[in-house]
């Protein structure tokens, strides 16, 4: 039905108009049936007529009046409008949403790292520190973490032990942010700094603040990824430039200008004390590690303040430079035990006593035909304790050659020769250098040797007695390897004329050559002075294999050294001079001199010429 006053189309039941408001005039039903009928068409029976499709529905432009009478206007066209507007805002809400949820909330830490600095100009310190509180305020409510998150720290076991040990209750966010601080904020620390480190920073320094993500159980690249993933966050910190100011300028001085330490005792085992104090200082003073002292060791002496720096530097108006101050062992005496710190220097007051020694004895067997020929120093050792308990701490054994002259006018002239040595026991480095050994009266040889001399062409001699060794070998196992359960012994390496004392000769002349090669004390031997004196290749020619390989040993053999070969070991058995002491693992080659090394060599180069070894 249509208004009649402005075409509007009115729904069926409405009484008036929804545009114009006029009233609806009710069509009379005489003159609906006044209407004629159409008459019906007629269907031929033998054709079937296929039913035609209905044309679809044609929309109209809004406002647009269709005046046949028996359509009505369709209703669904705005509410289809309004349902699509509602579902597209939904949609448009429902992405803003989804975009707002994956956006991920940033988080500065630099905003909340608060720095302080303290002390004095060029005395300054500096503290760092992480206002957590402001934090926590800040993000309670914006940080939208994980449904997961308590089940994410279990994982870790360092994460999950702060939580329990913070009391973290994940459903409240102001816990959640505590939490994320605690991983995130509180192992961030200065970059190394050697003023930091000290306490010296002045204004102007700049300091570098480096943050630190990592955890016990996850690097840094894994724990930002466990940010995002955990607490929905993104770290956008850097590391943060901090430049040192507002520290006050202050007088500074030597709180050790007039101290000084004094050291006592002997080395090892001397102290340290500080003899004289500063007057003016205000300042405590103390000294550490000042017992069992060596010289080059060193002390610490401590300034201490009464109350402290900051009370200190407000009372006084100055600050020591430094609290602490090394002070360096010197001056000590101390047990000589470096064979390597001693000189030839050092053996000639030595050898001025052993000589002295030597020409009084010989004088004491008040013979007028019996003078010392000549000394010569021949080599020196030393020997140190190897249980500290022992009342020698070391020996300084020195070695002459002497050669005897005896003279007469009935007789002539006939020279014998004898080895002896002197031990100078406890010898002392002093402070300013010099050895001392603790009394002027060193052990003599162990054994005596006996000499015969007709003065008077009798046909008997006289006797005499002397501190000594005919030969050298019995001396050294004497003197050294007889000892070596007790002591160390290493060769001094100095000249061999060292200790002389300018008196000295070749030691080929302390050696009568010999009438007969059977004769005691060289004719046992290949190379009777081998240990002594210099072999040349000369000495060598016409030697056989074995002899080249008896040269060689009876060295070693002098110095009571055994042999893992049988044939060997007997060999140097049936000798009267060797006694076997020392085992072949047990042997020190330091016991060799230079000259015995030397020949020990020139024997082996030979043996590889000829074709022995």
């Amino acid at each position: 039905m249509f208004c009649t006053k402005c075409g509007e189309q009115i729904p069926e039941g409405n009484r008036f108009c929804t545009k114009c408001g006029s009233p609806v005039e009710p069509m009379d039903v005489k003159d609906e049936a006044d209407k004629p009928e159409q008459p019906e068409q007629q269907v031929q029976p033998t054709t079937p007529v296929q039913p035609i499709k209905p044309a679809p529905p044609v929309y109209k432009a809004d406002h647009v009046n269709v005046k046949t009478a028996d359509k009505k206007k369709s209703s669904k066209g705005p509410i289809i409008g309004i349902i699509a507007g509602v579902i597209l805002l939904g949609v448009i809400a429902a992405g803003i949403f989804i975009l707002l949820g994956l956006r991920k909330t940033e988080v500065d830490l630099a905003k909340y790292l608060e720095v302080e600095c303290e002390g004095y100009n060029g005395f300054g310190r500096v503290e760092a520190h992480f206002d957590q509180d402001k934090f926590v305020k800040d993000y309670k409510d914006k940080l939208k973490p994980n449904k997961k998150l308590k089940s994410m720290i279990k994982e870790y076991d360092d994460l999950d032990d702060l939580a329990d040990g913070a009391d973290i209750k994940f459903s409240k966010g102001k816990d959640v942010a505590r939490l994320f601080a605690m991983i995130y904020a509180a192992n961030g620390e200065f970059e190394e700094n050697e003023k930091l480190t000290s306490d010296t920073l002045e204004n102007g320094d700049v300091l570098i603040y480096k943050w630190n993500f990592e955890t016990k159980e996850m690097n840094e690249e894994d724990a930002l990824e466990f940010a995002k993933k955990a607490f929905n966050v993104r770290l956008v910190t850097s590391d943060v430039e901090v430049e040192v100011s507002d520290l006050e300028d202050i007088e500074v001085f030597d709180a050790f200008k007039d101290l000084e330490v004094e050291f006592n005792g002997m080395a090892p085992n001397a102290n340290a004390s500080i003899s004289k104090y500063p007057s003016d200082t205000n300042l405590d003073y103390s000294i550490s590690n000042n017992t069992d002292l060596s010289n080059g060791d060193k002390v610490t002496v401590t300034a201490s303040y009464w109350g402290g720096e900051d009370e200190y530097a407000k009372e006084y108006k100055r600050i020591p430079e430094s609290t602490t101050k090394e002070f360096t062992v010197e001056g000590l005496d101390e047990y000589v035990t470096d064979v390597s710190s001693i000189k030839a220097e050092d053996l000639n007051p030595l050898s001025s006593i052993c000589r002295d020694k030597i020409v009084s004895e010989v004088a004491d067997q008040r013979q007028d035909f019996l003078s010392v020929d000549s000394i010569n120093f021949d080599s020196a050792y030393l020997l140190t304790a190897k249980n500290k308990n022992n009342s020698y701490k070391n020996k300084i054994v020195m070695i002459f050659k002497v050669t005897l002259k005896c003279s007469s006018s009935k007789h002539g002239t006939e020279y014998y020769s004898y080895f002896t040595n002197f031990a100078f026991k406890n010898a002392v480095r002093t402070g300013n250098g010099d050895i001392i050994v603790d009394d002027s009266y060193p052990d003599t040889a162990y054994d005596s040797v006996n000499f015969e001399y007709d003065a008077d062409n009798r046909g008997w001699g006289q006797s005499f007695w002397l501190k000594g060794y005919e030969n050298y070998d019995r001396m050294f196992n004497d003197a050294f390897t007889r000892n070596v359960d007790e002591f160390k012994y290493e060769q001094i390496d100095v000249p061999s004329e060292a200790g002389s004392g300018g008196g000295s000769v070749s030691k080929s002349d302390f050696f009568d050559e010999p009438d007969d090669e059977s004769s005691e004390g060289t004719g046992d031997y290949i190379f009777p002075t081998s240990s002594i004196d210099a072999l040349t290749k000369s000495d060598l020619e016409g030697l056989t294999a074995d002899e080249c390989r008896y040269a060689r040993n009876e060295i070693y053999a002098r110095h009571g050294r055994m042999f893992d070969d049988e044939e060997l070991q007997a060999y140097f058995n049936a000798k009267d001079w060797y006694v076997g002491t020392v085992k072949p693992k047990d042997f020190k080659e330091s016991v060799l001199s230079q000259v015995e090394k030397d020949n020990i060599n020139l024997i082996t180069d030979y043996e590889k010429k000829q074709g022995y070894r």
